[in-house]
């Protein structure tokens, strides 16, 4: 590696202050053990209760539903913080009357301690591709194939990847405010 001044490098702040930001970006990554596939979901509001268990709801409906047709439970690895935390209410409250109730399944949820998300399967296989892809720019658009370089082989969302290790992976974009 060689040290020195880049010619199209981008100038950027070294803080996420909110009032700094031309947008945000939440992801919300789901990841199958099983199937070796990940989705993520990436919101331009909040990581709320409503838009955990929305992102869980549309990736059961697009994708493991038809893959595992005879499910009756399921298990949940789950950081401790934000929409999902395990002190979060709401999200309980959601995830029962909204995924639950609706799809029949028997689900258990286990949390991660706090500060132990390294642990998470997660962090290595699916935002670890994130990082990769994103290759140290920083976000200014939404658009697939703008500043973000999200290398995918669709032109806008939702976005398809396959890593060197053959996971394959899945982005969508919430747009709009949550509650």
């Amino acid at each position: 590696m060689k040290w020195g001044v880049v010619p199209d490098a981008v100038l950027c702040v070294f803080n996420d202050f909110r009032k700094d930001a031309a947008g945000m970006a939440v992801p919300y990554g789901l990841y199958d053990l099983q199937s070796n596939r990940g989705h993520i979901v990436v919101g331009v509001s909040h990581d709320t209760a409503d838009f955990a268990v929305d992102s869980l709801v549309d990736w059961w409906r697009k994708h493991d539903c038809h893959r595992y047709p005879t499910a009756k439970r399921l298990l949940i690895l789950a950081d401790n913080g934000g929409g999902n935390g395990s002190r979060n209410r709401a999200w309980k409250h959601r995830l029962q009357t909204k995924f639950v109730d609706p799809f029949g399944l028997s689900v258990t949820v286990c949390h991660y301690p706090p500060g132990a998300s390294k642990w998470n399967p997660i962090e290595h296989r699916l935002f670890s591709e994130v990082t990769k892809n994103w290759a140290g720019e920083p976000l200014r658009s939404y658009e697939p194939g703008s500043s973000h370089r999200i290398r995918s082989h669709a032109s806008r969302w939702p976005l398809h990847s396959t890593t060197q290790n053959r996971r394959a992976m899945l982005a969508d974009l919430r747009a709009g405010e949550l509650p």
